[in-house]
């Protein structure tokens, strides 16, 4: 079990950086140290910092960095040595909302996003040592991921000592001063803290095989997927039209996929008594991390992608309709490419594309997928970029992703089957020779006539 503790704003600073270029690692750490004496005047080695990357859109990327006194980060690792520790920052600016939300006022500090200078806010109020905001911000750190959290490093074990010592020493000093005084000590409120149990964030899922997985549930209800649309790093990340699936039945069968969580459903309409209707999905956060999509280094390597991907897709039996490289005025975010492919292949040409991505730590970013019945054609579009490695992929079970081209309505063609021959009964004067099966493994019956010639059975009559 894990705590989880809410940082009151009278022991941190929050400031944001913009992210002209992409960083990572130690060398984010360095841009931001770099930054900090301009940003937070006095800072020295007495203090710590935390460094996170925030993307709101592809113009629109931030270093959130959180600022705390080394001594005052010691206390809490000792005082809670196995807890998460949050700040309502680092909790408020991941939600889908953020960016277009009113200023988040609370009597300690206030957080959000300035329009005026479009940029993220966080900065304390006078009363900073007011109480932690209510039962908002304790739902969202109830309901956290992991990987929103602050400080994940750990203190080194040969720097415990001396930190108790110290706090130690703080404590005997502050009792001998109250005590001289005679001053009552102030009534200290205790930290929210939400036991919760410990769990080990994993990666989504791959986008195709999550499209496999809803489309088999799809079936199981008796519905059909009229259009998809995907987005990895929105809210919500799946936008599927449905028809034929009652609602509650559908439900049922999504529930135990746990890595998504249903968001809204749309008006129910009825065509000819069957119900249709739009399914919004969005990432179970608390659950699973969603990976980090990056630039491409440059267009010639987004224009290597793009080949890799035309080239495997054509073997696939797809055509290509147009290709988007990636371009210096989005920061070689990323590249897409349109593409059209008869059904009874689409299996194929999507297991080609996802196994090329994987072997160049890159992934489907978006996906968008419709299906013309009377040709049986898929129309589809896709964008991919270069993802950050990650710890603890997922694995789905293996899932009939020959459910995809079905669930959108395709029917395999019945198998031929040659015409049945009708055989004459043999009239007077013919003699059956034999029969004989041609290339096409149908059979053609030979008869001698009174006269010996020999006659297929056709030609009696």
């Amino acid at each position: 079990m894990k705590n989880r503790i809410l940082l009151p704003r009278k022991d941190h600073e929050v400031y944001f950086l913009p992210l002209t270029t992409q960083l990572g690692g130690e060398k984010l750490r360095q841009f931001a140290a770099a930054k900090l004496p301009e940003l937070h005047p006095g800072f020295s080695a007495a203090q710590v910092f935390d460094t996170q990357n925030i993307t709101f859109d592809e113009k629109r990327r931030w270093i959130m960095i959180t600022v705390m006194k080394q001594e005052t980060l010691t206390e809490y690792r000792i005082m809670y040595p196995h807890a998460l520790f949050y700040t309502a920052t680092a909790l408020l600016v991941h939600l889908p909302d953020f960016t277009a939300h009113p200023m988040y006022c609370f009597p300690a500090e206030t957080i959000g996003y300035a329009q005026d200078k479009n940029e993220p806010v966080s900065f304390p109020q006078p009363d900073a040592a007011a109480p932690a905001p209510g039962e908002f911000i304790t739902d969202l750190l109830v309901h956290a991921p992991a990987q929103y959290r602050v400080f994940r490093k750990r203190i080194p074990p040969l720097v415990l000592p001396a930190a108790v010592f110290v706090c130690i020493a703080a404590v005997c000093a502050f009792t001998v001063y109250t005590y001289r005084s005679a001053v009552k000590p102030q009534e200290i409120k205790p930290l929210p803290v939400s036991t919760v149990p410990e769990i080990t964030i994993q990666a989504v899922p791959g986008p195709f095989a999550m499209f496999a997985a809803i489309a088999n549930t799809t079936l199981k209800t008796g519905g059909a997927i009229l259009q998809w649309q995907y987005n990895e790093t929105a809210v919500p990340a799946f936008t599927v039209n449905i028809s034929g699936a009652g609602t509650v039945e559908l439900f049922d069968t999504l529930r135990p996929l746990d890595y998504v969580r249903i968001d809204t459903v749309s008006d129910i309409q009825y065509r000819n008594g069957e119900p249709a209707y739009t399914l919004s999905l969005s990432f179970n956060t608390a659950l699973y991390a969603i990976p980090v999509h990056t630039a491409f280094t440059d267009q010639e390597e987004g224009l290597s992608m793009l080949a890799a991907v035309r080239t495997v897709l054509t073997s696939g039996h797809a055509q290509i309709v147009s290709e988007t490289p990636p371009s210096a005025g989005t920061g070689h975010r990323a590249c897409s490419v349109a593409f059209t492919c008869g059904a009874a292949w689409f299996v194929t040409a999507l297991d080609k594309l996802e196994l090329l991505l994987a072997g160049k730590t890159a992934r489907i970013e978006t996906l968008n997928i419709s299906f013309d019945r009377q040709k049986n054609i898929f129309i589809s579009s896709c964008s991919f970029s270069k993802i950050q490695e990650y710890d603890n992929p997922t694995a789905l079970p293996d899932t009939d992703k020959d459910a995809i081209p079905l669930a959108f309505g395709y029917k395999k063609p019945t198998p031929v089957s040659a015409p049945p021959i009708l055989v004459k009964p043999e009239a007077p004067g013919y003699t059956k020779i034999g029969v004989i099966h041609d290339e096409n493994n149908q059979s053609v019956t030979y008869y001698r006539t009174t006269e010996g010639k020999i006659i297929p059975q056709e030609e009696i009559r």
